[in-house]
């Protein structure tokens, strides 16, 4: 008895684990930014507009998450780490960042599709991602210094990873290696070096 009963829990987890990931939503996309920046979100982080992040209501916190705009064709992948939109109607609450990127800050709102590429609740990135690493520093304020330059080149904006002595501009996780080659395209054509990887960005 308890043996059929594990199997069908294992059954029903495998099988909510697939739709979790394989699942879309279409709807209203926003995004909210100073009146929130150095704020705690719902996950305990502090919310930071310059991130690629993003509020969803049920989504399990550290979910990555693709959104297209449906008028242009354009996507951006964020980090579910907050709870929102409380619209009616809105699916999700972009951050500045992922707004800017995705070219809907200044409307303000666009019809977009979702599409989880992760579900992971767990913190850790994931090892089987790709990343761009855009620079390594001793120094923290010239990785900052180096952060702020590619947000204005680009519109992409890195994370500062402490790795041992040094500080690590970070790109990433995607999924898919093409939107990572994309973000090191835009690098290059503003003369940034860039270092396409795959796995663990600490590996």
């Amino acid at each position: 008895m308890r043996r059929n009963c594990f199997i069908a829990s294992l059954f029903f987890f495998i099988i909510f684990s697939f739709s979790l990931y394989a699942r879309e939503e279409q709807g209203i996309a926003s995004w909210y930014g100073p009146g929130f920046h150095g704020r705690k979100t719902a996950s305990g982080e502090t919310y930071d507009m310059y991130r690629m992040t993003a509020a969803h209501k049920t989504l399990p916190f550290h979910s990555i998450v693709q959104v297209t705009d449906l008028d242009t064709g354009k996507s951006v992948q964020v980090r579910i780490n907050d709870r929102g939109p409380f619209v009616s109607g809105r699916i999700i609450d972009l951050s500045y960042a992922a707004a800017r990127a995705l070219g809907i800050d200044r409307k303000g709102t666009a019809r977009v599709v979702l599409k989880v590429l992760s579900s992971e609740s767990g913190g850790k990135e994931r090892s089987n991602s790709y990343y761009v690493m855009a620079g390594s520093f001793k120094q923290k304020k010239n990785a900052l210094r180096q952060q702020d330059s590619i947000w204005k080149k680009t519109e992409l904006k890195p994370r500062i990873y402490r790795s041992g002595r040094y500080y690590r501009l970070i790109l990433g996780p995607w999924r898919n290696e093409e939107m990572a080659r994309d973000a090191l395209k835009k690098l290059e054509e503003n003369k940034i070096e860039g270092i396409l990887r795959y796995g663990s960005f600490d590996s």
